[in-house]
């Protein structure tokens, strides 16, 4: 008896030690930008913190959020993942021009972009259905610089797609090209959903978006990305759950995509969840 009360006592001790060496998986995030990450709504707390989670206990490691504004991205990333406050960098775009001395990056997770936005029954195949429209646009983005070359569409400078969504409301706008996350969070959460939000398949209007890791950290990045084919339904879901845009992607400018390989696959679950098996 004494001798397995001596186990017990020891297997008690070793079990505390056991779990402080699970490290938590920290992730920086953005504090506030839903629909992939807010630190202040327990409820939604973003498509990235969820599936952070879950990557986190597909490692068996704890999860912790690093909160990282990302107006300036880079910055950021030198600032927290390079300083080593957190473990990775996640809703970088995956591009190789993308600071590729300092990082690596997982499988592409979803393609995110701009959207057309109109009324539900309005019908727009193209940028001729614009002419003589009132389009809101965000300032400074690549949909302003694509309807720059339209002198028959009036443009209304917005400074958030909030903003261009009350432009609709209030009829001072006919149409929107607006950043199509935080359009389709927006209307998702209105229950009356007023508007089609269909993602543009322009060039310069659609990225991948993807985990950013230190160079030395490829056995990381490696069970990442391994981790994240076991979790291609819970990112659909994730998808359905915040409302990101769903329609088929469509080019609404007359000039041909001018990268084909870039189209994007966004707009598909299936194919978006084939992009992280095969990239």
């Amino acid at each position: 008896m004494f001798r397995l009360g001596v186990v017990v006592v020891l297997l008690a001790l070793l079990r505390p030690l056991t779990c402080a060496a699970a490290a938590p998986l920290r992730l920086c995030a953005d504090p506030d930008n839903l629909p992939f990450s807010s630190s202040t709504n327990a409820a939604a707390p973003g498509i990235y913190i969820e599936l952070g989670r879950e990557i986190a206990a597909s490692l068996g490691r704890p999860f912790e959020a690093v909160w990282a504004p990302t107006e300036a991205a880079a910055r950021e990333i030198h600032q927290t993942l390079l300083a080593g406050r957190c473990d990775a960098f996640i809703g970088v775009p995956d591009s190789p021009d993308f600071m590729p001395s300092s990082l690596i990056l997982s499988k592409p997770l979803l393609t995110v972009g701009y959207a057309l936005v109109i009324p539900r029954g309005s019908t727009v195949r193209g940028v001729a259905d614009l002419y003589r429209k009132r389009v809101a646009v965000q300032f400074s983005t690549p949909p302003q610089d694509l309807l720059a070359e339209y002198d028959e569409i009036t443009m209304v400078t917005v400074d958030s797609p909030r903003e261009g969504l009350d432009d609709l409301a209030r009829g001072t706008a006919d149409a929107a090209i607006l950043w199509g996350p935080s359009v389709g969070w927006i209307d998702h959460t209105n229950r009356d959903h007023l508007y089609r939000v269909v993602p543009l398949a322009d060039s310069n209007m659609h990225w991948q978006a993807v985990i950013a890791f230190a160079r030395d950290q490829t056995k990381l990045r490696d069970s990442v990305d391994r981790a994240l084919r076991g979790l291609i339904s819970s990112l659909q879901s994730l998808e359905e759950k915040y409302g990101l845009p769903k329609a088929a992607p469509m080019r609404i400018a007359q000039s041909p995509i001018e990268d084909p390989a870039s189209a994007p696959t966004g707009a598909v679950a299936s194919h978006r969840a084939h992009s992280i098996q095969e990239h």
